[in-house]
């Protein structure tokens, strides 16, 4: 079984608004790896979960963190001689919600 996480951007503030110039664009790169950082160690710190919980939690942080609309995880299965993609979480931040057990058979 293969797996791929996707995020999609949601839209944000043009460039010249975030950053007021140098200093401003160093402090918003410093806060987003602190923010990349404290969500590694929040992952990393989910091992003895259940699966499904590790991934629902992985979602939301992927989602805040990247500050994008919303993330899906597919998994690839063969079975009888059909390919399908599974969705198994999606999370859309804006209203907290996951949802689960998508699937597409794969032409």
């Amino acid at each position: 079984m293969s797996h791929v996480a996707l995020g999609a951007r949601a839209p944000n503030k043009p460039e010249a608004a975030r950053a007021g110039g140098t200093h401003a664009a160093l402090a918003e790169v410093v806060q987003r790896v602190l923010r990349q950082e404290a969500a590694l160690y929040r992952i990393a710190s989910l091992g003895y979960q259940p699966f499904p919980l590790r991934l629902r939690e992985i979602a939301r942080l992927d989602a805040t963190t990247l500050d994008v609309a919303r993330v899906s995880f597919w998994s690839l299965k063969s079975g009888s001689g059909l390919q399908s993609i599974h969705c198994e979480e999606l999370y859309s931040p804006p209203r907290g919600q996951t949802r689960v057990g998508r699937g597409a058979d794969l032409a």
